[in-house]
């Protein structure tokens, strides 16, 4: 089913361990924010307080995710993961599976 960014369990997980850093604010999350650019669209990611007023708010074991409103819909196809390596963590977003999979 189209129609929202989905999350992955292992974004999820990398999501929880930026947002439980000591200093972090109850409620803190990942934003995703975009430019655009003369060839489409830049992501831009980012650790928040919390979202703007009108950001879409995904949330998912304690995980939040807010994507700013005129992304949200480049957004719907797509699937957030992650790549955890030692300390190192890389956000990467790929398109859903179109079987109905997730």
């Amino acid at each position: 089913m189209v129609g929202m960014l989905a999350i992955t369990p292992t974004a999820v997980q990398a999501i929880q361990g930026l947002t439980s850093q000591p200093g972090v604010p109850e409620g803190a999350g990942l934003k995703l924010s975009g430019q655009q650019t003369p060839e489409g669209t830049s992501i831009e990611l980012s650790l928040v307080e919390g979202p703007a007023e009108s950001d879409q708010v995904l949330e998912a074991d304690d995980a939040h995710v807010y994507v700013a409103a005129p992304l949200a819909p480049l957004l719907d196809d797509k699937v957030l993961d992650a790549g955890v390596d030692g300390d190192q963590v890389s956000f990467r977003l790929v398109e859903q599976p179109t079987d109905g999979a997730i």
